[in-house]
């Protein structure tokens, strides 16, 4: 994907099997949080970098 195409609102943040499996309260933050970080880390990054390093974040915050 190239920084052209980049949607931040193309997919849906948590997937409906995953947001039944995690606690409440991370897929609350993850849902309200996951297109600021991505818009950021793609200004930073850019292309897919930034969805890497976006995930990587989200799922050390989930485990800790």
């Amino acid at each position: 994907m190239t920084d052209a195409e980049y949607d931040p609102f193309g997919e849906q943040a948590v997937s409906s099997e995953l947001a039944g499996v995690m606690p409440v309260e991370f897929v609350a933050f993850h849902s309200q949080n996951h297109v600021a970080y991505l818009e950021y880390a793609h200004f930073e990054l850019g292309g897919e970098a930034a969805e890497v390093v976006v995930e990587d974040v989200f799922t050390f915050l989930l485990k800790v």
